[in-house]
C-alpha cells in the first residue's frame, strides 16, 4: 500500500523551486515560481558566473500546538544555482520579486570576455648576452 507525503500529516514534501531559464539575442532570464515566500525571507547572489537563489517559505501555523490534517504544501529552506553562460554580463543585472515570482534579468555581451591576451614577443634580447 503506497501513500503520499500528504496522506501522512507529520510528514510534508520537499521544498522545492521550479525555474524557467531562457536566452534571446539580448538578454539572459530566469524565472523561478517562490510562493508564500517573504522578501526577507529570500536571497539572490552572484558567485564568479554563478547566481545563487536562497529561499525560505515558513509554516503558517503552530506545529506544536495546531492539529494538522494534512500538510501538502512546502516548507523550509532551499537553494538554486545557476551556472550563467560564459556572455552573461556580470556588471548588468536586475531582479525583481513580485506575486511569488522572482525575474533575474542578465544582460547578454556581444563579445565573450576573454581570460588570456596573446602577449607581444620582442626577438631583440636586451638582457646580458653573454
Amino acid at each position: 500500500d503506497k501513500t503520499s507525503p500528504g496522506d501522512d500529516p507529520a510528514k510534508p514534501f520537499s521544498p522545492l523551486l521550479t525555474m524557467d531559464i531562457f536566452e534571446s539575442d539580448e538578454l539572459f532570464t530566469i524565472v523561478a515560481d517562490l510562493p508564500g515566500v517573504k522578501p526577507e525571507d529570500l536571497s539572490v547572489t552572484i558567485e564568479r558566473t554563478t547566481l545563487i537563489i536562497k529561499a525560505c517559505r515558513r509554516h503558517l501555523h503552530d506545529l506544536e500546538h495546531d492539529q494538522v490534517h494534512r500538510l501538502e504544501r512546502s516548507y523550509g529552506d532551499v537553494q538554486r544555482r545557476v551556472m550563467l553562460p560564459k556572455n552573461a554580463d556580470m556588471d548588468n543585472i536586475q531582479s525583481v520579486f513580485k506575486n511569488g515570482v522572482l525575474s533575474v534579468i542578465v544582460s547578454v555581451l556581444e563579445e565573450i570576455p576573454t581570460k588570456s591576451r596573446r602577449l607581444i614577443i620582442d626577438f631583440e634580447w636586451v638582457g646580458n648576452t653573454a
